[in-house]
């Protein structure tokens, strides 16, 4: 599968991702100083939902690192889900990142 350069204003959160809006990509800063010297290595992994939109239902950290480089197109892989196939994998994310968060360290 080869990766297509999506305008990043055509890039959706995932609105079924509960994390998406409450939480950032640990480690942000280190991934931005990465793609701003590297690029991005890893297309995201989107959904499209017509009318030039897609859904990141993987690759959160990197939009948000390349939204705050300022940057224009990110590559990314396009997938056809079905509603259920989507919401599956939403539940699988939301669940391993939740896990995530209660065993980071503190910051205290």
């Amino acid at each position: 599968m080869e990766a297509l350069l999506i305008p990043i204003d055509n890039l959706l959160l995932d609105p079924n991702f509960i994390l998406d809006h409450a939480y950032e990509y640990p480690n942000l800063e280190l991934l931005v100083d990465s793609i701003r010297v590297m690029g991005i290595q890893n297309p995201l992994f989107v959904y499209k939902l017509g009318d030039r939109k897609y859904l990141i239902f993987d690759g959160r950290g990197r939009y948000q690192a390349a939204k705050r480089l300022k940057l224009t197109h990110l590559p990314c892989f396009v997938y056809q889900f079905d509603s259920g196939g989507l919401d599956f994998y939403s539940t699988i994310k939301n669940s391993r990142h939740i896990h995530e968060r209660r065993t980071l360290p503190s910051n205290d």
